[in-house]
């Protein structure tokens, strides 16, 4: 009897936690590309010692979305050269749009989750880059359901501590946000 009401009440606590976050998958192929960086089944974002490789994507805060809370954009990424290797990929620009509002470009809020641009690769194993896209107090009323959201990510090829050669790929992106009770 226990076991059972402990199981019952881990699952019940994971629903509940699950039911708290939302998740869109975004395709890859909805991404803008730029610098090179070309797009088929993945993201394909090549090495270059000059300027940034990355891309464009654009989202729609949704309804479901509680308002100011921070949004993760994780983008999965594999490297296509043998590993280990390393990669700076970063965030570059954060637009946002409201109906009504004038829009703010190069907006603050978009940084490195773990406060580092620097992904490392292993064992040529997927990792996750995570991003946060936090409320930016310029922007009047906040981050709310129905913003426009344009961030860009680039991958700087030049830097010494960008160490794999070749492209690295990015099969899935997925977009985190917390739901409005």
């Amino acid at each position: 009897m226990r076991r059972t009401l402990a199981i019952g009440l881990a699952f019940a606590t994971h629903a509940a936690a699950a039911a708290e976050f939302g998740s869109i998958g975004y395709p890859p192929q909805a991404v803008f590309p730029f610098g090179g960086t070309s797009v088929s089944s993945v993201v394909a974002i090549p090495d270059g010692d000059v300027g940034n490789q990355g891309f464009f994507l654009n989202l729609v805060l949704p309804q479901d979305y509680a308002a100011n809370g921070k949004v993760r954009i994780v983008v999965y990424l594999v490297a296509a050269a043998a590993t280990p290797c390393g990669i700076v990929f970063e965030p570059l620009q954060l637009s946002r749009w409201r109906t009504g509002a004038v829009p703010r470009i190069n907006s603050a809020g978009l940084t490195a989750a773990d406060g580092s641009n620097v992904v490392t690769f292993a064992n040529n194993a997927v990792v996750q880059k995570v991003f946060l896209v936090a409320r930016d107090p310029a922007f009047a009323g906040g981050q709310r359901p129905g913003d426009v959201l344009r961030v860009a990510l680039g991958r700087d090829g030049g830097h010494p501590a960008d160490t794999c050669n070749g492209a690295v790929n990015a099969p899935a992106i997925d977009i985190r946000y917390p739901r409005a009770p």
